[in-house]
């Protein structure tokens, strides 16, 4: 059995500048970050499977998709106005 994946508070979030997005699902959350080139990105995690994904898109459209199974921890900060998700 994997180790216990380490997530940030949701609480902690609010002063970060990005979007909480809790699923009907337990321990899936999204947090959606927004450009100023109107491109989105998107962390999601699901504590309960071990797993999260990261998704840019500009639009309707996918740019990058990211997927990682057993992550051990996730961090998101502010880094001088810019919003960086670590897995």
């Amino acid at each position: 059995m994997s180790a216990q994946l380490e997530v940030p508070r949701l609480e902690d979030l609010s002063d970060i500048g990005v979007g909480v997005e809790p699923s009907d699902q337990p321990g899936v959350v999204s947090l959606v970050a927004w450009a100023n080139d109107g491109s989105t990105v998107t962390l999601t995690w699901d504590e309960i499977a071990g797993s999260a994904s990261i998704r840019w898109l500009y639009g309707d459209e996918v740019s990058l998709v990211l997927e990682r199974e057993t992550p051990v921890k996730i961090s998101v900060r502010d880094e001088r106005g810019v919003t960086e998700f670590h897995v």
